[in-house]
């Protein structure tokens, strides 16, 4: 068998494509490894010695002893071949079904694997009746063979996951296959020499995933992973932004892990792919992204784009997916005198991978200025600008999408291109805030770039656990109420309201002497006083964007609740009712132990811009986009779904009835809005959808809300499988 070089993953372990599964239950699969270790009686099949087999799992010779078990362990690792796969002993060996009939029937007792589905598997009756039914072996062996079973298990699960063990009749599967995207373990899903091709044909850059959170579970696909160091050190990490935006697999949307691989549950949970890309290449020419796009198109197999995960609605993440991986394109190149029809100024080309942090370094470093998000680890041309992108240049210069003047991509068919306001016009359009991951896989966008400039900045925080109710409304409505003035004048702002506290982190004022700040602000600071509240507040005036993003700007953590959010329209903050029906509507979220974030800007002095590109015009007559969550359960992931109803149905309706015929922003948003079409892309819809026909008519580019998505179902609770509607 050929083996097959793919390069290391994020956790510096090298993770080999596996073969195909098929045929096998969860419950022959456990009883298939179990079999090969306990020990069994006139046993004449095995020759001497302990080998590894094409599966990777142990054979080792009957009897077997406490002796033999601490043998195999120091046996030397040069014997491990490079391929996973089902053990080939028949299930239907009369004796190998007799050589476990402890745990087998513990399994039945424990209804282990009773029906899989992807959330977590209870294993602990299934340890304790084990332990209880070996206990004439002494304790070590006992725990030897529990591991064992616990590899065995996890293996059965995985190849679960991976569409292996499915419960379809082979009638139902073809039917599926012909309607779906191919799903590990269907026949139509690649094989090892294809993956082996696509590994070569890209350099050695195709990744097979193993999750980050493996070294807190005792293993990951039959292979022993537990670390309870590392795990430890991974859980004091897992909200940074930094701990996931370089991986190759892992999503900051935890909602769409699926619970796969939780570092927060018991070691003894199921640590699998699941919900996560199978695979993903590490993108570094057009060529690899053609080459990726070729082949998830030929093989039908579900494509993600991603770049650093970090993405509200699940669309860099998917199960039985090849992901685009494109956050090492890297590359920025500043050029002081571009000329166009449409511009002539300095502008800035950024490769698809690179971050805010590094277009606000490389634009400084030429004494400029671009936009990006208030988040500096997002991507800048990825998911943001394509969304939209609101950020603290938007009421100064404009969205993050009115900014790129030449989109460079590659299109389903493979083809390379450039888009501009002149030369594919209409793909331009589409990809200029109708959303990312949808019409064309991003290369290269080339920005406005802006001469570095004053702003003022302002932080203002206060709590609210002593102020009286009639106090804090005041507060809120003269803030609110002030909010539509301060975003006319060019300044933006970001703010959080709890049920005891409130944040304005920050307020930016580009161009805006720190005085005038100070008055725009002045209302909210009388009423605080006029309340005799305390509050901590700090105004300054730098003297570039850089350094005064660098000093006010807070780091954020990953977002981890259950999301939804609205844009809110100026005639609500000019009205003192719907200011007061505004507030009501935090109160009750607030109430809920939940947070209401709000990003202010003023998009109405851009219109020309407006005109050619394709954000939902309901942003450009809003002046708050609302953001806000519910609190999410880490460990007890089934917890997390009536709290996202609870978002769809009861807070999400407070607040449109407040915006009637207004909108999402789209990177922003509730996933299961049951209007989403029109919440997220406004009257732009129907065109979108048919530049999506032109570009894409087969469907490669697929993510939850995005245009044309509306065709397919994601089961992600189900078999995991993505098929058309």
């Amino acid at each position: 068998m050929e083996e097959t070089s793919v390069q290391e993953n994020t956790q510096g372990n090298a993770e080999q494509v596996a073969p195909e599964h098929r045929g096998y239950s969860p419950k022959d699969l456990l009883i298939i490894g179990v079999c090969r270790m306990i020990p069994q009686q006139g046993h004449d099949d095995n020759e001497q010695g302990v080998e590894q087999n094409e599966a990777g799992a142990l054979d080792v010779p009957f009897p077997m002893d406490e002796d033999t078990v601490m043998e195999q362990e120091s046996k030397d690792e040069s014997k491990r071949v490079k391929t996973r796969g089902v053990p080939k002993t028949s299930v239907a060996n009369g004796r190998c079904r007799s050589a476990a009939p402890v745990v087998h029937g513990c399994m039945i007792k424990s209804a282990f694997m009773h029906s899989y589905t992807f959330s977590y598997l209870d294993i602990s009756p299934l340890q304790t009746c084990f332990l209880r039914n070996t206990s004439n072996h002494t304790r070590a062996t006992m725990m030897q063979l529990w591991h064992i079973v616990l590899a065995c298990a996890a293996t059965a699960a995985a190849a679960a996951e991976k569409g292996a063990l499915s419960s379809h009749t082979e009638t139902e599967t073809r039917a599926l296959s012909s309607r779906c995207k191919c799903f590990p373990g269907d026949d139509c899903w690649p094989g090892e020499a294809q993956w082996t091709g696509l590994n070569r044909t890209v350099g050695g850059r195709l990744v097979a995933t193993t999750p980050i959170a493996s070294p807190c579970h005792y293993s990951y696909g039959g292979i022993a992973t537990y670390n309870a160091a590392s795990c430890s050190s991974l859980q004091s990490v897992w909200p940074y932004p930094e701990t996931h935006y370089s991986t190759s697999s892992s999503p900051m949307a935890v909602w769409f892990t699926n619970n796969s691989c939780n570092p927060f549950t018991p070691p003894s949970s199921p640590c699998t792919a699941a919900a996560l890309v199978q695979y993903a290449v590490n993108a570094s020419s057009v060529a690899d992204f053609q080459a990726t796009l070729a082949f998830a198109r030929t093989n039908n197999v579900r494509l993600v784009i991603r770049n650093t995960g970090h993405d509200y609605l699940g669309k860099s993440t998917g199960a039985g997916a090849l992901a685009l991986w494109t956050h090492f394109l890297k590359d920025t190149q500043v050029t002081r005198n571009y000329s166009s029809a449409a511009y002539s100024g300095p502008v800035i080309k950024l490769g698809a991978g690179v971050q805010a942090l590094d277009a606000y370094a490389a634009a400084d470093a030429a004494g400029l200025a671009v936009t990006g998000g208030t988040c500096n680890t997002v991507g800048v041309v990825g998911g943001y600008a394509q969304g939209g992108g609101l950020g603290p240049l938007a009421s100064h210069v404009g969205l993050g999408a009115d900014q790129v003047l030449e989109w460079e991509v590659v299109t389903a068919s493979g083809q390379h291109l450039v888009a501009t306001p002149t030369r594919h016009r209409d793909l331009y359009w589409a990809l200029s805030g109708g959303g990312g991951g949808t019409y064309a896989a991003v290369f290269s966008a080339t920005l406005r770039a802006h001469r570095t400039m004053t702003v003022s900045s302002a932080n203002l925080t206060f709590s609210s656990r002593n102020m009286s109710h009639h106090c804090l409304e005041q507060v809120m409505s003269t803030f609110l109420s002030s909010l539509p003035g301060l975003a006319d004048r060019g300044a933006w702002c970001s703010f959080y309201v709890t049920a005891d506290a409130f944040q304005l982190v920050p307020v930016f004022g580009p161009k805006i002497p720190v005085r005038e700040l100070q008055s725009l602000l002045d209302p909210t600071l009388g009423a605080l006083n006029k309340c005799g509240a305390s509050y901590d507040y700090f105004i300054k005036e730098f003297s570039t964007f850089q350094t005064a993003y660098d000093a006010m700007v807070p780091l954020n953590n990953v977002t981890q609740a259950n999301l939804g959010g609205r844009m809110i329209p100026r005639s609500v903050l000019e009205a003192r009712d719907s200011v007061a029906a505004l507030i009501d509507a935090f109160r009750s979220i607030t109430a809920a132990d939940g947070v209401v974030s709000g990003i202010v800007s003023n998009q109405t002095r851009f219109p020309a811009v407006g005109l050619t590109n394709s954000v939902n015009p309901a942003l450009r007559m809003s002046v708050i986009s609302i953001t806000f969550g519910l609190p999410y359960d880490p460990i007890n992931y089934d917890a997390n779904i009536p709290l996202q109803k609870k978002v769809t149905d009861t807070f999400m309706p407070l607040l449109e009835a407040l915006s009637p015929g207004g909108g999402t922003y789209l990177n922003e948003g509730d996933f299961n809005q049951p209007d989403w079409q029109t919440a997220f892309y406004g009257t732009n819809y129907a065109r979108l959808q048919r530049i999506k026909d032109k570009y894409d008519p087969s469907g490669l580019f697929y993510g939850l809300t995005a245009v044309g998505s509306d065709k397919w179902t994601y089961r992600m609770h189900q078999d995991g499988r993505l098929c058309r509607v």
